[in-house]
């Protein structure tokens, strides 16, 4: 039997990972921080958002690769009633606020490669997901991928 550390998309996913740490450190530590309401707002939601998600997935073993955990189980409640991937969505929202906190465009360029590796890594997991879960094809069907009800 194959370990997981042998799946043959492994190094794949841990350059998608990487990338998406790095994008977002790169972001977080050019950021002059400044009270700005909007991006207050995308910050806090963002938090929020992250940790209804972690407390609705702690029970699955999901982790921060695309790729779950052998016992993983597939996790429909929670925030994942309304879409499939709250953890990206909130990295998002809190690098838009990051990005609204201390605009520049070299920091715009940084969240649109953020959202290039977040949408490969994306697609790379839905992929995985949709071969462990025989049920996941009929989830992606009823929910959002990351904003409820649009998209």
């Amino acid at each position: 039997m194959r370990r997981r550390t042998d799946f043959p998309d492994h190094s794949r996913a841990q350059l998608l990972v990487a990338a998406q740490f790095g994008l977002i450190i790169l972001l977080l530590f050019s950021t002059r921080f400044r009270l700005h309401g909007w991006a207050m707002v995308c910050i806090a939601t963002a938090v929020l958002l992250l940790l209804w998600g972690v407390a609705s997935m702690r029970r699955s073993r999901l982790r921060v690769t695309p790729i779950p955990a052998k016992d993983a189980s597939l996790v429909t409640s929670g925030p994942y009633r309304f879409i499939r991937h709250p953890m990206y969505t909130s990295v998002l929202l809190g690098s838009v606020g990051l990005l609204v906190m201390d605009f520049g465009l070299l920091r715009l360029a940084l969240l649109m490669l953020l959202i290039l590796v977040l949408s490969l890594k994306l697609r790379f997991e839905e992929a995985l997901l949709s071969r462990l879960f025989p049920d996941y094809p009929e989830y992606m069907r009823r929910t959002r991928m990351l904003i409820p009800f649009i998209y």
